[in-house]
């Protein structure tokens, strides 16, 4: 069995579509941070024996908001998917870790390693057919492109 001809023709748009989704938890994960406050954040932090709380209460949500809009721009794609999938990677594995893919209270690891999977994912296969990225000649503009 053969799939349609149009899955082909979308394919060079998967990138895109993994861009905007995952930027716009990111954006929205980044302002949860400082709109509760990132002190509140530096004493979770602190809990979890994450080393340097005070300076990592600005450096995860700056990722999280800063690269969020990166990624709905497409812009430096690779970069920002690589640092936002390595951030994923920490918080799996100092957060998450004790509570499974599926929490008792519903939070669990499973968004986590879907973002770390998308972070990936870009990192691989590129920014997408419509990106700032393509724009200006960092990736490829050509058709038969898919990433």
């Amino acid at each position: 069995m053969r799939y349609p001809a149009f899955f082909t023709r979308l394919a060079p748009y998967a990138g895109t579509v993994l861009r905007l989704v995952a930027g716009i938890v990111f954006i929205s994960h980044g302002m949860q941070k400082f709109n509760n406050g990132v002190d509140g954040f530096a004493g979770f932090l602190s809990s979890l024996n994450v080393p340097l709380p005070e300076v990592m209460k600005w450096v995860v949500p700056i990722l999280e908001l800063g690269g969020g809009i990166l990624l709905i721009l497409g812009l430096g794609t690779r970069l920002v998917a690589l640092a936002l999938a390595i951030l994923m990677v920490f918080t799996t594995l100092l957060v998450k870790l004790d509570v499974g893919i599926i929490g008792e209270q519903g939070a669990g690891a499973e968004i986590d390693l879907m973002l770390l999977a998308a972070g990936v994912a870009l990192v691989l296969m590129g920014p997408g057919a419509n990106s700032v990225d393509r724009m200006i000649g960092l990736e490829p503009k050509a058709a038969n492109v898919s990433g």
